[in-house]
């Protein structure tokens, strides 16, 4: 492998400097590992499914990859029923509960 102006033996040097490489690879993976919040995936995952933006519009306004965009939208309508399911036992203990112990 060629790095930093070595001969990359087709006759074409690297302009790569090797003392860049860490900061390169740390700046990708700050950006790859940023995470966002529940409310963040929640209003961008609303907004796509308004459906008045496109993804890729959307992308571009909260700086997102149109695919997560299409993955969090559908996060949101697959589990759009939790909200309302009553079955479901919430993490808190139910108050009338606690009087009957």
């Amino acid at each position: 492998m060629a790095y930093g102006g070595e001969e990359s033996g087709y006759g074409v040097t690297s302009p790569v400097d090797p003392t860049t490489i860490p900061l390169i690879a740390a700046s990708r993976r700050s950006k790859a590992s940023e995470n966002h919040g529940a409310v963040f995936k929640a209003k961008v995952a609303l907004e796509a499914i308004k459906g008045e933006q496109t993804l890729v519009e959307l992308a571009a306004l909260f700086q997102v990859h149109p695919n997560q965009i299409a993955e969090w939208k559908k996060q949101l309508l697959d589990r759009a029923s939790e909200v309302f399911d009553k079955e479901k036992k919430s993490s808190e203990p139910d108050v009338k509960e606690l009087q009957i112990q």
